[in-house]
C-alpha cells in the first residue's frame, strides 16, 4: 500500500526528498541517468544550502519556519518531474500553500493521535527496499543518484525515513477522513463505485481548503505572490 501511496504523491513536503524522487521517477519510466544525476545534484545543492547558519524564512506556520532553501529546493524538484505528472497550474504561491497545508495536516494528525511508530516506518522502508530491488531501473536510479549526491546507498535509505514517515502520517489522515465521510454517507467502503470515489477525493480536497482557511491566523507569508 505504501508503494502505491508513494507513486501517487506529487511531491514531498519535508526537506529531504530522496526516497520519493527516486521511486516516483522510476514509476513514471523516466529514470534516465541524466534524471538521476540531476536529482542527486539537487540533493547535494540543498545539503550545502541547509548548512548555512543564517537563512531567511519565506513563511511561518505558528512558530515553525519554512526556510528559503527548502522552498527553493521544492521549486527545483518540480522541474524534475515528468511532464505528465507536473501541475499545469503551478505557481510559487500554490507550492507554498501546499507546504503549509501539509504542516497543518501533520499538526491535526498529531492532535488526533494518528502517529506512526518506528516499527511501522521500518516495515514500510523494508517494503520500499524490496519494491526497488525488484526493478533494475529503480536500482540503477538509486546508484546514479547516490553518486551525484555524494552519499552511500545506506545514507539514501536512512535519509528517506522521515520522508516516508511524513507520507505515512498524511496517509493516515486521509484514511481517517475517508472513514468518517463513508460512514456519514452510509456507503460500503469495500464497494465504492467510481462516482463515490470521485466524490470522496473532492470532499477531501474541500476539507483541506477549509483546514487552510481555518489556520490563516497562524500563517505569516514573507514573500510576494
Amino acid at each position: 500500500m505504501v508503494a502505491k501511496m508513494l507513486k501517487n504523491k506529487a511531491f514531498v513536503i519535508v526537506a529531504v526528498v530522496l526516497l520519493l524522487v527516486a521511486i516516483a521517477v522510476s514509476a513514471y519510466a523516466v529514470s534516465s541517468k541524466n534524471k538521476a544525476n540531476e536529482a542527486g545534484d539537487l540533493y547535494a545543492k540543498y545539503q550545502s544550502l541547509s548548512s548555512l547558519s543564517r537563512e531567511s524564512p519565506v513563511a511561518y506556520y505558528k512558530d515553525e519556519a519554512i526556510l528559503k532553501s527548502t522552498f527553493e529546493y521544492h521549486k527545483e524538484a518540480e522541474n524534475l518531474k515528468d511532464p505528465e505528472v507536473k501541475d499545469p497550474d503551478y505557481s510559487d504561491m500554490k507550492l507554498l500553500k501546499s507546504i503549509l497545508t501539509h504542516m497543518m495536516i501533520e499538526d491535526e494528525a498529531t492532535q488526533a493521535g494518528l502517529a506512526v511508530s518506528d516499527k511501522e516506518v521500518d516495515d514500510a522502508l523494508a517494503e520500499q527496499k524490496s519494491f526497488a530491488s525488484q526493478s533494475a531501473e529503480a536500482m540503477q536510479f538509486v546508484t546514479d543518484y547516490c553518486a551525484s549526491a555524494g552519499i552511500t546507498e545506506d545514507q539514501y535509505w536512512q535519509d528517506g525515513r522521515e520522508t516516508l514517515r511524513s507520507l505515512m502520517v498524511e496517509n493516515k489522515h486521509i484514511e481517517a477522513f475517508d472513514q468518517r465521510y463513508i460512514n456519514e454517507k452510509g456507503w460500503s467502503a469495500d464497494a465504492l463505485d467510481s462516482f463515490q470515489r470521485d466524490e470522496l477525493r473532492s470532499a477531501y480536497k474541500d476539507y483541506l481548503e477549509q483546514l487552510y482557511q481555518s489556520h490563516k491566523k497562524d500563517i505569516r507569508i514573507l514573500i510576494e505572490g
